[in-house]
């Protein structure tokens, strides 16, 4: 194990943590972001996508991202998908109605959802399957 494979491991660690956190922290910003759209707090069920968005562009990415990480290579993977989920964050800060604001969560998730599978393929690819406990973890 290398001192670059810790680094990189652990970079995608924080990468993954930030895109799990923004699964729950935007029920904190609903409101928010409801407003910034022109939508009252009344109209919540209006705003459903801006979460479902997410979550679809998350789910839909999972079967596909590991094989597209087995041809093109872990590390332009876990870049790709900080990009698009970077991409998404802008989209959707600087939404001004709901379809933009749905289409950036979408973005954010498809970024999200691509951070997973890679990061798990690079612990196979880096570690004994007797020692994948701890990176995993």
């Amino acid at each position: 194990m290398t001192r670059s494979s810790q680094v990189l491991l652990a970079l995608a660690a924080v990468a993954i943590g930030f895109a799990a956190a923004d699964t729950y922290v935007v029920v904190l910003a609903l409101p928010d972001m409801m407003t910034a759209v022109g939508l009252d707090v009344e109209e919540i069920q209006k705003a459903a996508p801006v979460i479902s968005g997410f979550l679809l562009g998350y789910v839909a990415v999972l079967p596909l991202i590991g094989r597209i990480s087995d041809l093109r290579g872990r590390v332009p993977v876990l870049i790709g998908s900080l990009v698009v989920f970077a991409v998404g964050s802008v989209v959707t800060a600087a939404a001004f109605d709901l379809p933009t604001m749905v289409t950036g969560r979408l973005l954010q998730g498809v970024g999200g959802g691509g951070l997973i599978p890679p990061t798990l393929a690079l612990v196979a690819d880096l570690w004994p399957p007797n020692r994948r406990g701890l990176p995993l973890s």
